[in-house]
């Protein structure tokens, strides 16, 4: 088997359906390659959806009942076939030329072993809103664009939707971490750059393919504010247990210099909405929920030391 698709669901088999029907799409020439679909749920409406495409793509139907992605995803790779183990998540479209030009690149690279692709929003209107130039709307929306040629790249930039081990590499041991997702009491993003985080440390860094495209499919919900305010909250949370504990005095255990972030941050956008336009309150309202999910997470606890280095 060339390439095995991992990925987990939970309860979303509107949204799944769409994703297996991309890969029914797939252009692979004389790839062989399969799907390893993991059911985080033990879901009767997903288990149906999968039967519904096993005449059309080599499909193993997986369930793993303990609660997280993470549980999900290591309980299949060692079911995984493929020479290169693709990651994605359940509401992706695939290009149709997505696992073509990623083992294109993998043959580029023979000496690396990661690979991380391109990853562009699929909105439900043509009507957004959002700026979807600034970093945290990027984030939150998971739009992975680089304007960066095929090469090295940092671990930070490899996000879920979208990238790829061998397998050899996976043999000997590298498992996602479980400390992350709603399993850990709150919920952190992140858990694929800290997993390809640790395979830069081991000696693999990862290699950017931008030729290698899946869309993210964007809920209408995605499209509120309200959605958008937890989600840069939560991204904020994640970066900041990502970093450790600071050197510096503590009050509470949250950095002291983290009480004047958040409190200017609040400051600014009430001036915001006073005396700025859109452009500069929506900024300034994602910057004060971001500090707010940092100093939040720092209340909850963080490790001593950097989980990864951005």
């Amino acid at each position: 088997m060339d390439l095995s698709i991992i990925l987990s669901t939970c309860r979303r088999p509107e949204i799944l359906v769409r994703t297996l029907k991309s890969f029914t799409e797939l252009n692979v020439g004389d790839l062989r390659w399969e799907l390893v679909l993991v059911d985080n749920a033990d879901d009767e409406a997903t288990r149906q959806l999968a039967d519904q495409f096993q005449d059309t793509i080599t499909l193993t139907y997986v369930v793993e009942t303990r609660v997280g992605k993470n549980y999900a995803l290591n309980t299949a790779i060692p079911k995984a076939k493929g020479n290169i183990i693709v990651f994605t998540d359940d509401d992706i479209l695939a290009n149709p030329y997505w696992l073509i030009r990623i083992w294109e690149g993998a043959k580029r690279w023979p000496n690396h072993d990661v690979f991380g692709g391109k990853i562009l929003p699929h909105f439900p209107t043509d009507h957004v809103k959002f700026d979807l130039e600034n970093r945290l709307v990027k984030s939150a929306l998971v739009i992975a664009d680089w304007k960066l040629p095929e090469g090295e790249y940092k671990p930070s930039m490899v996000w879920g939707p979208n990238f790829a081990v061998r397998s050899s590499v996976l043999e000997g041991g590298f498992r996602f971490n479980t400390d992350f997702g709603p399993n850990s009491g709150q919920y952190l993003m992140g858990d694929e750059t800290e997993f390809v985080y640790r395979l830069e440390q081991a000696g693999h860094p990862p290699i950017y393919l931008p030729e290698a495209l899946v869309h993210h499919q964007i809920r209408p919900e995605q499209l509120s504010m309200e959605w958008l305010r937890r989600r840069v909250a939560s991204y904020g949370g994640t970066f900041a247990f990502m970093s450790g504990l600071p050197h510096s005095p503590l009050l509470f255990g949250v950095p002291r210099y983290m009480y004047a972030q958040t409190l200017q941050a609040f400051l600014q956008y009430l001036r915001s909405r006073l005396f700025s336009d859109d452009k500069t309150r929506f900024e300034s309202e994602l910057m004060y929920w971001y500090r707010k999910g940092m100093l939040l997470q720092y209340w909850i606890g963080v490790p001593k030391e950097k989980v990864i280095v951005y």
